[in-house]
């Protein structure tokens, strides 16, 4: 029978083993997840006192709907199995035990962002319903040109992206991002502020590669392009991967899921910064 707790420190080389095994990440950014989020964010699921499986438990400031009200929940994260075990049932077990220790700690909801297409049915199958959308579009280089009426950008500390993030986002159902998981996208990549007619609006974003992924950027729509396009003045790349908040509801894209599901999709509401 599985076991499920809270992980602790001895835990960590095990936590690491786990996290590769599953995702192929390199030890210097597990490192630095575990150092900046905590062992302790960690549940584990032992089986004959063997740690076979993981997921974490990231902070929220909670899921803020259209009228201001918030409701509190927490964002699980890094599901895994190792590769051996998988086929047991153990992802559905290590991801219901998240569940009940987030409800725990005081949550009324949990979120999470399936990585890809078909995990979307498998956490459906579980209870889950759809939460969040976006838009996603794609430019080349060549797509973007220097112009006087690009916003100005500035990098900013995380405390200053919530700031901004939470004037963009009023009156959108949406999850509002914790100072500390807005600390840990900034070591991912950068924060920005962009400054345009008198207002501040906001892009986080990442490389990989020759790959500019601006994980979200909070614009009007007819600021997209300008706001791309002066990011890319200031991060050379050849392509740039943008997600923002839904203008365009004939091509959103899911992004995010809740448990217990609840509707609270008519206005289409806002995850991102999801460290896909």
């Amino acid at each position: 029978m599985t076991k499920f707790r809270f992980a602790q420190a001895q835990d960590r080389p095990k936590l690491k083993d786990v996290w590769k095994r599953s995702f192929g990440d390199t030890d210097e950014l597990i490192d630095m997840f575990l150092d900046h989020f905590g062992v302790n964010s960690g549940i584990v699921g032992e089986l004959s006192g063997e740690i076979v499986c993981a997921a974490y438990i990231l902070p929220t400031e909670g899921l803020v709907l259209k009228d201001g009200t918030k409701r509190r929940c927490s964002y699980i994260y890094a599901i895994s199995v190792l590769p051996e075990y998988r086929g047991n049932g153990l992802g559905k077990d290590i991801t219901f035990a998240a569940v009940d220790f987030s409800y725990r700690l005081g949550n009324e909801f949990v979120v999470l962002s399936p990585s890809d297409e078909g995990l979307f049915e498998f956490y459906r199958s579980m209870g889950f319903g759809e939460l969040t959308f976006a838009n996603k579009f794609v430019f080349t280089r060549e797509e973007l040109k220097p112009s006087e009426n690009n916003p100005k950008i500035l990098p900013i500390s995380p405390e200053k992206y919530c700031e901004i993030r939470r004037q963009n986002l009023q009156g959108r159902t949406h999850i509002e991002l914790s100072g500390k998981a807005v600390g840990f996208q900034g070591k991912l990549g950068a924060l920005y502020c962009l400054q345009h007619d008198g207002k501040e609006y906001c892009a986080a974003v990442e490389k990989s590669g020759s790959i500019a992924i601006i994980k979200e950027l909070l614009v009007p729509g007819d600021l997209l392009v300008p706001a791309v396009s002066a990011l890319a003045a200031e991060i050379p790349a050849s392509e740039y991967r943008v997600t923002v908040p839904v203008f365009d509801k004939n091509s959103a894209v899911r992004t995010g899921m809740i448990f217990p599901s609840e509707d609270f999709t008519a206005d289409y509401p806002f995850l991102c910064l999801a460290y896909d």
